[in-house]
């Protein structure tokens, strides 16, 4: 079975006062054609600052999830083939995973 392709991203509520149940709705779509892949929710109020900190990083880590993916299956490739250039491809994708992740 095949995941969604394309670029995956996190798109946060336009009103962050949290009120309405949209306004709590983090989605996790891909690019241009709007397909929904995840929604995560964020506390109503605001005393949970730092809970809504941790949904916006899940949503972040759902969203890099492709790139993870291709990213380990590259550093296989290089373990299996020790060549340099597969290593050094593999290197420069764990480091974008990572980064799409966390930050």
């Amino acid at each position: 079975m095949e995941h969604t392709k394309g670029k995956w991203e996190v798109v946060l509520p336009k009103n962050p006062d949290l009120r309405q149940i949209e306004d709590r709705l983090i989605c996790v779509r891909v690019g241009d054609e709007k397909i929904h892949i995840a929604e995560v929710f964020q506390y109503q109020n605001h005393k949970h600052r730092e809970a809504n900190g941790v949904a916006i990083a899940n949503a972040k880590l759902i969203a890099a999830s492709p790139l993870l993916y291709e990213a380990c299956e590259e550093a296989f490739k290089a373990l299996d083939t020790y060549e340099p250039c597969v290593a050094e491809k593999a290197r420069i994708l764990l480091k974008k995973a990572i980064a799409a992740a966390t930050h």
